[in-house]
């Protein structure tokens, strides 16, 4: 009863003589066979005709979305898989976080997973061809061989998710693809085969098993996001997302941050960025000194620190601070503000801020004559020579151990303990004349009640020990050419010493470093990484930067 689309002998038909349950093939059976696969067979219809309705490929919603998502999470999981690789390739470049830690402890984690990406690619192209191009409906077998694949690159990201500490997201989203390939998979159950709907048995197999499958996903999903997933977690070293090692430098205030063969050149920047010294012409860097106490009774010490000085205009052209001791390097006793003249960093008609970093005075002093100021040979003429003189003060009766400064925009300097500092001029500021922390009360011209007592040296003679004077120390700027090589630390390569454990992998690590902080000594030294607050100089990628 089948319309002929073409005429065909029966005996050319691919059928031919064969039978069906023993009973000779109906002729209309071998033409309509033949007319179906005349592009295989080469066949010619008749254009006049119409493809009968039985025919016709019929099509199903339910299978072409459980192909579409079958393939849309393939295909997904497979790019997450490539990004993961991409994000965790070669720790050692990028070991400044605790992940490549343990990442270094499982050598080829990151070949593994590209091996798996890459075999996965090359099998959903194969998977491609044959249902696309060859026109195969094996869908469900294929996707059931590349759950291996599957399985095995979503176990990876699982490692990868737990020693990052969810740091991570890639890996997580490769791992919730796989949990998708494997509900679209099972939801293939419900779908007919061969015409007939599942059974009520498979219905109920493949509902278990769903329900299984988002009873894994969901609280995943929820460990990731509330950061519960720390197994592996430390109190004094969690996992961060640094670019760049921290490193902590003693006399440094603040946290650098630096790469695996690089100098990283030190910014010295004051504890409060916001402090500014209101100066005079004449301010020395002795107005920084710190009062510390040790078992003499304690002494007063050149600052090491950074420090903003806001100097007033017009300087050179009153005849005020136009000589100093030094050049890029200078005596503490030196004027702030005709240094920086000096060095080129502010105008001598205009002034300006300038920051100014203390150190260890150098063997000996270099002199130049640069933008009106002129280097000289010794210091005991200048003003700052005199506040030397004039640092006297009533005994404390605290026991702080360090001399806190404080600075505003508006008012000179005032020291907090144990006494006020003055402007270094020879002459106490009207904030000195005042009472201190201590409540004593300062007054009376100090320069000249002190100049008898004090040594050639700048110590104190005759006053007890904790009233000693500061002998010597030394300052310069930073933002001078080639001043940046007086600070800076250089990472040059770590060492895996031991094999890493679940905590603290971070201790199976040795780094080499070296360092230089305010002009002093370059340092090397073997450091173990991770936190260490007693040591010279500290690598701790436990601290985010």
């Amino acid at each position: 009863g089948a319309t002929v689309l073409s005429v065909v002998p029966v005996k050319e038909s691919r059928l031919g003589n064969a039978r069906v349950n023993g009973q000779p093939v109906q002729a209309w059976a071998d033409v309509g066979l033949a007319s179906h696969m005349r592009g295989i067979c080469g066949l010619s219809a008749d254009p006049a005709a119409t493809v009968p309705e039985v025919l016709r490929p019929r099509f199903s919603s339910r299978t072409c979305a459980f192909r579409f998502v079958l393939a849309g999470a393939s295909v997904l999981e497979n790019v997450c898989c490539w990004l993961t690789y991409f994000q965790i390739r070669n720790p050692s470049a990028s070991f400044y976080n605790k992940f490549e830690a343990y990442a270094l402890g499982l050598p080829g984690l990151d070949t593994a997973l590209a091996g798996l990406s890459a075999l996965n690619t090359v099998y959903l192209f194969i998977f491609w061809v044959l249902v696309s191009i060859v026109g195969l409906d094996i869908h469900r077998m294929m996707a059931l061989f590349r759950m291996l694949l599957s399985l095995a690159c979503g176990a990876l990201c699982v490692a990868i998710v737990l020693f990052s500490e969810s740091t991570k997201i890639l890996p997580f989203l490769s791992t919730l693809c796989v949990l998708l390939h494997c509900q679209a998979l099972v939801l293939g159950g419900f779908l007919p085969r061969q015409g007939l709907e599942p059974s009520m048995r498979q219905r109920r197999v493949v509902f278990v098993a769903l329900t299984a499958l988002w009873l894994v996903a969901l609280p995943w999903c929820l460990m990731f996001l509330l950061d519960a997933l720390a197994f592996l977690r430390e109190d004094n070293c969690i996992a961060t997302t640094n670019r760049a090692m921290p490193v902590r430098v003693r006399g440094v205030a603040r946290w650098q941050c630096a790469r695996w063969g690089e100098t990283h050149h030190i910014e010295r920047l004051p504890v409060l960025r916001k402090d500014v010294m209101m100066a005079q012409c004449a301010t020395s860097f002795h107005v920084f000194d710190e009062f510390v106490e040790d078992a003499q009774g304690g002494s007063w010490r050149p600052s090491a620190s950074a420090h903003y000085v806001r100097c007033p205009p017009s300087c050179q052209a009153f005849g005020l601070g136009t000589e100093v001791v030094g050049c890029r390097v200078y005596d503490a006793r030196s004027p702030i503000c005709a240094a920086a003249v000096q060095m080129g960093l502010l105008s001598s008609e205009q002034g300006g801020l300038v920051k100014v970093v203390g150190r260890a005075p150098p063997p000996s002093y270099e002199r130049c004559n640069l933008n009106g100021v002129v280097s000289v040979e010794s210091a005991m003429g200048l003003l700052g020579q005199e506040l030397l003189a004039a640092r006297v003060r009533a005994a404390p009766t605290t026991t702080s151990t360090t001399a806190t400064v404080t600075m505003s925009t508006t008012a000179t300097a005032t020291a907090t303990a144990p006494g006020a500092v003055g402007d270094g001029i020879g002459q106490p500021d009207e904030d000195d004349v005042q009472n201190d922390t201590n409540g004593t009360a300062l007054s009376g011209d100090l320069t000249t009640s002190m100049a008898s007592t004090t040594s050639e040296h700048g110590l104190s003679t005759t006053m007890a020990p904790w009233q000693r004077l500061t002998a010597s120390g030394a300052f310069y700027f930073q933002e001078v050419d080639g001043m940046s090589d007086e600070d800076f630390v250089t990472l040059h390569n770590f060492t895996k010493v031991s094999t890493p454990g679940s905590k603290g992998p971070y201790r199976s690590y040795v780094a080499d470093v070296s360092w230089r902080v305010g002009g002093g000594e370059r340092k090397t030294a073997q450091v173990v990484l991770g936190p260490d607050p007693d040591s010279e100089i500290e690598l701790n990628f436990c601290r985010a930067r």
